[in-house]
């Protein structure tokens, strides 16, 4: 389905601010993503958007940096997630900030409900253990 789209700023991201929308948009998720690939190697800032959901699938180096957020503290959160996750996922596959909080907030909840019923079971082998 052709309905990604590569944006773009050419050139040195210290200087330069101006948003280019690729002339190929819409494209196919992987003819998006080799694209910004290879505009990556060339130190720009690129990312690719689903244009159905507005929701980054890709971001270059460069633009994970000039957000703010360094590609090592990136993958250190990454790791942490993988780490602290329960059951099989997909998460080595995860390449954007949005997917990093989407999948978080998703184990953060179900840890959240495990430990709601980890409260129940506490509370009822206290109450056994009083009785006794």
């Amino acid at each position: 389905m052709k309905h990604f789209e590569l944006f773009y700023i050419a050139g040195n991201p210290e200087t330069r601010s101006k948003v280019t929308s690729d002339s190929a948009n819409p494209m196919t998720k992987k003819k998006a993503i080799e694209a910004a690939e290879r505009l990556s190697g060339n130190g720009w800032r690129c990312w690719v958007v689903n244009a159905r959901t507005n929701e980054r699938v890709f971001e270059s180096g460069t633009e994970i940096t000039y957000q703010g957020k360094s590609v090592s503290e990136f993958k250190s959160a990454k790791k942490k997630l993988i780490d602290n996750a329960v059951g099989f996922n997909e998460y080595e596959n995860i390449t954007t900030w949005d997917e990093l909080q989407k999948a978080a907030c998703f184990e953060h909840e179900q840890a959240s409900f495990r430990a709601s019923q980890l409260d129940e079971v506490v509370n009822a082998a206290s109450y056994a253990v009083e009785d006794n």
